[in-house]
């Protein structure tokens, strides 16, 4: 992580949800940023950060990781946030433990463990809101909680830089 909270260096790896929800969702978070002066981005559950040396040897490795597992259902739990930049208004994600040694695998597989426990959210909105704009976020949105949804595919960005800036460079299908 950049000492500037909003911005990140290398590249992470992501499931996103597809269809009538991932238009939901991205409708939701352009809303929410528009209102709340927060960056776009895709709609998507953060599965770790990657590294290499190359675009190349990062998608070899992802596409590898994606051979490993099969797709797997994530529900949407309850709403969230917190006072960081990348975790300030989200959905939390109901996944089975799998999800979890998923992430480890990545974590191992890449050299890049995180100092805090894994939990898998799906963000609405990145800033740096008052529990007060959080709170008119919730009121602002109604969500299908309980949706669940398969998650079928694994998204590898680059991840350099601002929000704005992010690249989806693979898509790799998770191993049926």
């Amino acid at each position: 992580m950049d000492s500037r909270p909003e911005q990140t260096s290398g590249y992470h790896l992501f499931l996103e949800p597809e269809g009538g929800l991932q238009a939901w969702l991205k409708q939701c978070i352009e809303i929410l940023s528009e209102l709340h002066g927060g960056p776009v981005f895709p709609p998507h559950i953060t599965l770790g950060r990657a590294s290499g040396e190359s675009d190349e040897e990062v998608m070899e490795q992802t596409q590898t990781l994606a051979e490993a597992f099969s797709p797997m259902p994530l529900r949407l739990g309850e709403l969230g946030g917190e006072d960081t930049f990348f975790r300030a208004f989200y959905i939390h994600i109901e996944a089975p433990p799998i999800l979890t040694i998923f992430h480890e695998r990545v974590s191992d597989v890449f050299a890049t463990q995180e100092p805090r426990t894994y939990m898998p959210h799906l963000s609405l909105f990145y800033g740096l809101p008052t529990q007060e704009m959080r709170t008119e976020m919730a009121k602002a949105i109604t969500y299908p909680k309980g949706e669940e949804f398969i998650a079928t595919r694994m998204h590898l960005y680059r991840t350099q830089g601002r929000v704005e800036e992010w690249e989806k460079i693979g898509e790799f299908a998770l191993d049926e």
